[in-house]
């Protein structure tokens, strides 16, 4: 991906999309686990006592500074007067040290509360964090095969991590920090409007108007850097994830320089946006600081030629003060929360719509408590076709064929002929297009989900955890539920015995990552291993020998056919050497069945 490319995609983003705020906090919230979306709501009423607490505050200051300029004013202030009647025996000024007593308790007592809010908001976004990344990889685990086919996975991946993040530490935490922080301003400004309706209502609306020119101003801003950053930690994702993986042959090609280069251009660019993202940042709260300032110099000019409100101006200015205090950096942090969740909309847009398309494709679930289904006689493909999303033409066209229990059937021809695609269909991973294919007459598609564990699947390249060889046989069972007699029964089927035996820790010796201290050979029998650990109905090779040499493509072979007649065989093949001993042989070409027989017969007429 290059940069020319990310910023004419980040320009049409910023060209066809005007996400709303509501519109962003709306797919956060359908994206919440149902769980938790009552304890974010559960801090809204939270948010509006703080608030609440917040404004008593700042009555509280207004109160003692009238209290000490004047302390026989105790009685006309409601809460001041309760205190002197309940102390009738202390001295007015007496009586105001214990109102400050009191006050300086409140302050204490509201911080707290203000504290164990954060603590609520930040535990509950952390933990919606959580299971939303867990909800997203389960849907992306069991989302259809096909969904998979069209995908990245550096983008998955930075979708899990990145954008599930941007839903909740960024957009809904910003937007219940915002609200807080704006029931806490208005609850401010109803007491200044209380006390001083005429120069609240000057200063306000000079204020607001202000502030609403600078939110508009930052917004495309915000978008911007948003979709842009969405971008390249994609970008810079999927290269780290495709040098690492392909480090021996970039190492082999010599070809480091131009993986780094890659990479140093996303940091680069990262690092240019990262530091006008800050320079967005410190902005914000300054000029936010100059619209108060110049506010707030209007109220002084307004007191001082007011004349009823002059007579209190010590007590008004204290009081404009202490809201000062505490609404410039409420609207500070409302701005850049605003800023926060723009810059969130597209990529939480676009996890939304995987969510939505993971909800709509009714996913299957996977039952391991099921009992596998009844293969005691045969499979049929029953004029089946499939065609790939995008494609011209099927890659299967018209299949009919029947595998009978206990077959060895080879499948060859030429790259492009179907045979992968066939043994997808078989296996359940591809849905037919028309036809249908049916287990002892039932169909396939009814039963999917135990099927599944029916299966023993071995592809020409052997996925391997940096685990214990036992790990990586028994793949996907808790260790402590691992059978070893299975374990061993599949090491010995697969004709690994005498290579487990020569292991310093025989099955618990680690493979190495992707199974480096292992040899080609070792890497496919693992895989046939694995494919037998579960007792599986039909075992696929699916061109298990087609990356191997002679010598060990023979070796791999013969544990293949071991298995002859001990389970049904289906084995993908490129030449018909690799398959001559299987019981039936089928030759494709171009998405056909073009011929089937036995290997001397279809040697003996090869069109």
């Amino acid at each position: 991906m290059t940069m020319a490319a990310s910023a004419d995609e980040v320009t049409g983003i910023l060209q066809d999309s005007r996400i709303s705020l509501i519109t962003t906090l709306r797919q956060c919230v359908a994206m919440l686990p149902a769980g938790m979306r009552w304890r974010w709501a559960a801090l809204i009423p939270l948010s509006l006592i703080t608030g609440t607490v917040e404004a008593g505050a700042a009555a509280a200051v207004f109160a003692l500074i009238k209290l000490i300029g004047d302390p026989a004013h105790i009685n006309h202030i409601p809460v001041a007067a309760v205190i002197a009647a309940a102390l009738p025996g202390l001295a007015p000024r007496t009586q105001v040290l214990v109102f400050t007593g009191l006050v300086a308790v409140y302050y204490v007592i509201k911080n707290l509360l203000v504290i164990s809010a954060q603590y609520l908001r930040h535990k509950i976004s952390g933990e919606s964090s959580a299971a939303l990344k867990s909800a997203m990889f389960k849907g992306y685990l069991m989302s259809p095969y096909p969904f998979h086919l069209g995908r990245n996975s550096a983008d998955l991946i930075s979708k899990i991590n990145f954008c599930v993040e941007m839903v909740c530490d960024q957009a809904m935490e910003a937007a219940i920090s915002a609200g807080s922080e704006l029931l806490t301003a208005a609850a401010i400004t109803v007491v200044l409007l209380i006390i001083a309706p005429r120069i609240t209502l000057i200063a306000g609306t000079f204020l607001l108007v202000m502030l609403a020119v600078f939110l508009r101003v930052t917004r495309r801003l915000a978008d911007y850097f948003g979709a842009q950053r969405h971008l390249l930690e994609r970008a810079s994702l999927r290269t780290q994830q495709e040098t690492l993986g392909a480090i021996k042959e970039i190492k082999a090609l010599g070809r480091e320089n131009l993986f780094y280069s890659t990479f140093s251009e996303h940091q680069r660019c990262m690092l240019e946006l990262g530091y006008l993202g800050k320079t967005l940042e410190t902005i914000t709260p300054q000029i936010t600081e100059t619209v108060f300032v110049c506010g707030a110099l209007a109220v002084v000019a307004l007191i001082s030629r007011t004349g009823p409100a002059a007579a209190q101006g010590p007590s008004l200015l204290a009081l404009f003060g202490y809201a000062a205090f505490r609404i410039v950096p409420a609207a500070n942090r409302i701005g850049w929360q605003v800023t926060l969740v723009r810059s969130a909309a597209r990529p939480i847009e676009s996890l939304y719509d995987d969510y939505v398309l993971m909800a709509r494709n009714d996913l299957v679930r996977e039952n391991a408590d099921q009992q596998n289904p009844q293969f005691h006689e045969c499979i049929e493909l029953d004029h089946v076709s499939y065609t790939f999303v995008g494609a011209d033409t099927p890659s299967v066209h018209d299949i009919n064929l029947t595998i009978h229990r206990g077959e060895s059937i080879g499948i060859v021809g030429p790259t492009g002929a179907g045979k992968t695609t066939l043994v997808d269909l078989v296996v359940g991973l591809l849905e037919p297009c028309s036809g249908r294919i049916l287990i002892d007459g039932k169909h396939l598609r009814d039963q999917l989900s135990v099927w599944k564990h029916s299966i023993g699947y071995v592809p020409q390249s052997i996925f391997l955890l940096d685990d214990s060889l036992k790990r990586n046989i028994a793949l996907g069972i808790d260790y402590d539920e691992i059978d070893e007699d299975r374990v061993r029964a599949a090491v010995h089927l697969a004709q690994l015995d005498s290579f487990v035996a020569g292991l310093p820790h025989g099955l618990d010796t680690s493979v190495g990552e992707h199974g480096c201290h292992l040899s080609g050979g070792e890497r496919q029998r693992v895989g046939i291993a694995r494919a037998l650990y579960h007792e599986p109905l039909l075992l696929v090779f699916d061109e298990a020998t087609s990356a191997l040499d002679h010598f060990t493509e023979a070796a791999v072979s013969g544990a293949i056919e071991a298995l002859h007649g001990k389970k049904t065989l289906l084995v993908v093949a490129h030449r018909l050497s690799s398959v001559r001993r299987c019981d039936r042989l089928i030759f494709m070409s171009h998405g056909r069945i073009i011929g089937c027989g036995s290997y001397d017969l279809l040697r003996a007429h090869p069109e």
